[in-house]
């Protein structure tokens, strides 16, 4: 298991990129809901069998789909 702010996420991803985790637990999802942010980048590099991403503002994520598509996969993506 690996807890890790955004910054070191974005800082450390060509390390991060080559472990294989269970699971990827985004909190506050909207970090990465500008698709073009280094942020948003190394979170689509994260290698993971399942994806979650969590918000607390909803809304705004379902205002950009297409981003939480690009993260979660289209294969079962949902926001819910």
């Amino acid at each position: 298991m690996l807890v890790c702010s955004y910054t070191v996420m974005t800082l450390r991803i060509e390390k991060l990129e080559c472990v294989e985790f269970s699971t990827i637990v985004l909190d506050e999802a909207q970090a990465i809901k500008n698709g073009a942010t280094q942020r948003a980048s190394a979170a689509r590099r994260l290698v993971g069998e399942t994806r979650v991403a969590l918000s607390g503002t909803g809304q705004e994520l379902l205002a950009d789909e297409d981003v939480c598509t690009a993260y979660l996969g289209k294969r079962g993506s949902r926001v819910v």
